[in-house]
């Protein structure tokens, strides 16, 4: 369903958050998927308890970028979207 959406929609980025660390596994499936996907370049942020607590474990799961909270999340978004205009 999600490589669904991203074909409706094409975003630019897609921002996941987690609370629980039992849902880590399929966040990581998520992430696989979009990465095997089309639609492969969508920047994807990553965000909630398990990665407010463990440093570095977005990098683990394949994000393109962790944010601690909302506020956060825009700061990240805007550098991410920065940084794939500037590579265009």
């Amino acid at each position: 369903a999600l490589t669904d959406t991203l074909h409706a929609r094409r975003p630019h980025l897609l921002a996941v958050s987690t609370t629980l660390v039992i849902h880590l596994v399929e966040l990581r499936r998520l992430i696989s998927a979009v990465r095997a996907s089309p639609f492969s370049d969508v920047a994807v942020i990553v965000g909630g308890f398990p990665f407010n607590r463990i440093p570095d474990l977005w990098r683990r799961y394949g994000a393109d970028g962790f944010a601690s909270d909302a506020r956060d999340a825009i700061n990240v978004a805007e550098q991410l979207l920065d940084g794939q205009r500037g590579a265009a």
